[in-house]
C-alpha cells in the first residue's frame, strides 16, 4: 500500500488531520491529481511509490507535473500477444470482455483501444446508442477471430487520465497486418481519432 508522508514541525494538526496526511485515501477513477497518477504508475510497474520519488522529483525539476505523468511514455515496451475469447462485460463469468466499441477488459486491466472512437453505450440520442451496440458487436467479432497483438503507439502515452491502458490492436504479419482501427473505421462502426475534442454522434 502506498503511503503519503508530511512534515509538521509545529505539531499543530489534529488526529483527524494526521490521518488525512498519513493514511492513503482511495483514488477515484477520474482523479487526475499527481498523487493518484503516481499511485497508478507504481501499480503498473509493480513497485512502491517511494521508489518513484527520485525519478519524479528530477522530472518535476525539468518540466513539472506533465513530465511526471509522461514517465510512462519513457518505459520500454514490446507487443503483447493476446489469445482469448471475449464476452460482453456484465455477462456471468466474463473474465475477458468487451465494455463498448473501443474499450475492453482483460482480467483486471481496462484497455482503451486507440486510433478510433466509437459511439457511447449511454449516448445522448437513440442513434448513438444503436451505433454503440453495432460497434461493440463488431469489436467483439474482430477480437474473437483469433490471437492478436497489442502495442503502445509511438509518441503516445501508455495510460489515459482514467487509468486505462492505451493500446493499438493488430493482427497478422507484414503487409497482411490488419489494424483494428482500420477495420472499425472502414466498416462504419467508428471514426478515426487521434486525441483532442471528439465530434458528437447525434
Amino acid at each position: 500500500m502506498a503511503w503519503t508522508f508530511a512534515f509538521d514541525p509545529l505539531r499543530r494538526r489534529s488526529r483527524r488531520a494526521w490521518r488525512r496526511f498519513y493514511v492513503p485515501a482511495p483514488c477515484a477513477e477520474d482523479d487526475r491529481s499527481l498523487r493518484c497518477r503516481v499511485r497508478r504508475l507504481a501499480a503498473r510497474l509493480g513497485i512502491g511509490v517511494a521508489a518513484l520519488f527520485p525519478v519524479l522529483a528530477a522530472m518535476w525539476m525539468v518540466g513539472g507535473e506533465q513530465l511526471a505523468f509522461a514517465a510512462t511514455e519513457l518505459l520500454p515496451g514490446s507487443p503483447e500477444r493476446v489469445e482469448a475469447q471475449f464476452a460482453r462485460c456484465g455477462e456471468r463469468g466474463a473474465v475477458h470482455c468487451v465494455v463498448d466499441g473501443d474499450t475492453i477488459r482483460i482480467g483486471q486491466r481496462r484497455i482503451r483501444l486507440v486510433g478510433f472512437d466509437a459511439p457511447e453505450i449511454r449516448g445522448r440520442c437513440e442513434a448513438e446508442r444503436l451505433g454503440a451496440q453495432r460497434a461493440t458487436s463488431a469489436l467483439q467479432t474482430w477480437l474473437n477471430r483469433g490471437p492478436f497483438l497489442m502495442r503502445v503507439e509511438a509518441g503516445t502515452a501508455r495510460i489515459d487520465r482514467y487509468g486505462r491502458d492505451l493500446r493499438a490492436a493488430l493482427r497478422g504479419e507484414g503487409r497482411l497486418m490488419e489494424a483494428l482501427s482500420r477495420y472499425m473505421v472502414e466498416g462504419g462502426f467508428a471514426r478515426r481519432y487521434g486525441g483532442g475534442a471528439r465530434v458528437g454522434w447525434c
